[in-house]
């Protein structure tokens, strides 16, 4: 974050305040010391994007006891969102962008069927592929049903989505475990697949910005350059999407 202040103040335009925050998104005690923060210093929140997570970290447990890729990127991500969500309302028109990936298509049913009985891993006894998946599906799920229940209330002022953004060639290898699945990935699908940062970051920004995006409220979106909606795997039911946003939430 701060490379990204610097950067941006090194551009010698005219540049908004630019400030950080720390937050360990694993941990409930650092989220609601950084919502809270977050809360002190602004009114209201027009643009949320939910970027941080990990992929393929050796196994442990987050402080609530969840298995740590679920407790980062779904539990922790949903509990962020959660407390902010009061901000993004106050907003004219408020967005909210979770990164997702389309890992979410290697999901087998046992394993998403195993989830409703334990949402958060407490009962995982490693860290692999799946169980990443698991955290991305959470992640899309979160996104549709906390719009459905936005639009319920009759709060029509909040967009939220979220995005695939593709395998980007980012620093998100940099603390994954050494381990084949790993090795495969950053020797095989990285060099064959990957997209750079700026075209990783194209769908996220047109969920954030787009005027276009707000007709699919809810919605994942696809990896850029070229912008379309995602199409989610048999697996994925708003059945399966509400009973995910209903544990997670109990969590």
């Amino acid at each position: 974050a701060e490379d990204i202040k610097k950067y941006v103040e090194g551009l010698g335009k005219p540049t908004p305040k630019i400030s950080t925050y720390i937050l360990d998104i694993s941990s409930f005690a650092s989220i609601k010391s950084f919502t809270a923060n977050i809360k002190s210093n602004f009114d209201h929140i027009d643009v949320l994007i939910n970027n941080a997570g990990i992929f393929l970290n050796p196994f442990s447990k987050t402080e609530q006891g969840f298995e740590v890729t679920l407790g980062t990127n779904g539990i922790g991500t949903a509990y962020l969102t959660n407390l902010l969500l009061p901000l993004v309302i106050k907003s004219t028109e408020g967005r909210i962008v979770i990164l997702s990936s389309a890992a979410i298509n290697l999901l087998s049913s046992s394993t998403l069927n195993k989830a409703f009985e334990d949402i958060g891993g407490k009962n995982a006894k490693e860290s692999n592929f799946e169980i990443y998946a698991l955290s991305k599906y959470y992640n899309t799920a979160y996104a549709e049903i906390v719009q459905e229940k936005l639009i319920e209330k009759g709060i029509n002022n909040v967009s939220v989505f979220s995005v695939h953004p593709g395998v980007v060639r980012s620093d998100i290898f940099n603390k994954a475990e050494n381990s084949f699945t790993t090795f495969v990935f950053q020797s095989v699908f990285v060099p064959l697949l990957s997209i750079d940062v700026d075209t990783g970051a194209t769908s996220t920004l047109y969920a954030a910005t787009s005027p276009n995006a707000i007709d699919h409220k809810g919605k994942m979106f696809d990896e850029g350059p070229v912008i379309k909606l995602f199409k989610t795997p048999s697996t994925y039911t708003l059945d399966s999407a509400r009973k995910i946003f209903d544990g997670i939430n109990k969590e």
